[in-house]
């Protein structure tokens, strides 16, 4: 079956064609430092559309649920990159450095 076929969300998935999504990345500048930071959100996107229906395609819509789940990675201590400048909801920063790897706590 053709890919671009494919219509995605929750009927796809209770259907049994969708069994689960993979993302690649690739870089020149990347090794064990930054892959993940890299990574993240970016496969958060590819998860946006896998798990929404076909004729869902307003980016303006899936901006808050990105922005939203990026800092909830980085609240975990997940070190994803920002999606833009700023600062999660929380006020935790973009660039947040977990308690346990301060060394003045």
């Amino acid at each position: 079956e053709d890919p671009a076929n494919f219509d995605g969300g929750a009927q796809a998935e209770a259907s049994g064609k969708l069994m689960g999504g993979k993302v690649c990345m690739w870089g020149e500048h990347v090794d064990a430092t930054n892959a993940v930071s890299r990574v993240w959100p970016r496969a958060s996107a590819v998860a946006e559309r896998l798990w929404s229906h076909k004729s869902n395609t307003d980016q303006d819509a899936a901006d808050p649920r990105l922005r939203a789940f990026r800092c909830s990675m980085v609240n975990r201590g997940i070190r994803a990159e920002a999606v833009d400048p700023g600062f999660c909801q929380n006020g935790v920063p973009y660039h947040y450095e977990p308690p346990y790897m301060r060394s003045d706590v």
